[in-house]
């Protein structure tokens, strides 16, 4: 059984890959947590383990692409902790959004991210 897959990702392809993971989706959550912020909401403890966990999933993944392989079952044991992260920061924070339009336009860009990404990742299991 493969363990590892080996990667063929140069140029743009490599440079949106490490995007995805380390800009867009961190900077989403961030400016939601900004907009919340300004709507006299703390949720500073709900979301502070997803982005430790999409920071590191990011550098993990930056050291793949450096190596040019993906650690299939760590990727997956990793992939699968963000996602159960994410629906549970759902469940705390959708009710929380109700009636702050702003707060709750810029999380659901961040959970719409997460959802296509998981679209894309389990189609390719």
């Amino acid at each position: 059984m493969n363990t590892h897959e080996s990667l063929a990702l140069h140029g743009i392809e490599g440079l949106l890959t490490y995007n995805f993971f380390c800009e867009s989706l961190i900077t989403a959550l961030h400016t939601a947590v900004h907009a919340m912020e300004d709507e006299g909401m703390d949720i500073t403890k709900e979301t502070t383990p997803i982005v430790e966990n999409l920071a590191d999933l990011g550098a993990t993944m930056s050291k793949w692409y450096e190596n040019q392989e993906i650690p299939l079952s760590v990727f997956k044991d990793k992939f699968f902790h963000l996602m159960k992260m994410s629906f549970d920061l759902d469940k705390v924070l959708s009710p929380l959004l109700q009636g702050h339009e702003m707060a709750f336009y810029y999380y659901s860009i961040f959970f719409q991210g997460m959802s296509l990404l998981a679209n894309d990742v389990f189609e390719r299991m």
